[in-house]
């Protein structure tokens, strides 16, 4: 069991995922970014190209920071 805990006062927490239908396959990403009192700033998902599903963890990331 995983429970999503809230980042420390005044900070913000970034989560991500990325995924392949196959490795290499089409592949998608998405992230969430919350405040300290577990609310929504903003999130995204989106479709990639065919990949690994490294890269698709990769790019979530990299979608993530980019939203911060």
């Amino acid at each position: 069991n995983t429970r999503w805990r809230t980042p420390p006062e005044g900070q913000w927490k970034l989560n991500f995922d990325g995924a392949s239908r196959g490795n290499p396959g089409p592949s998608g990403a998405g992230c969430i970014i919350r405040d300290d009192r577990g609310l929504l700033i903003h999130a995204g998902s989106f479709p990639l190209q065919v990949g690994t599903s490294n890269s698709a963890e990769a790019q979530a990331l990299l979608e993530g920071v980019k939203m911060a």
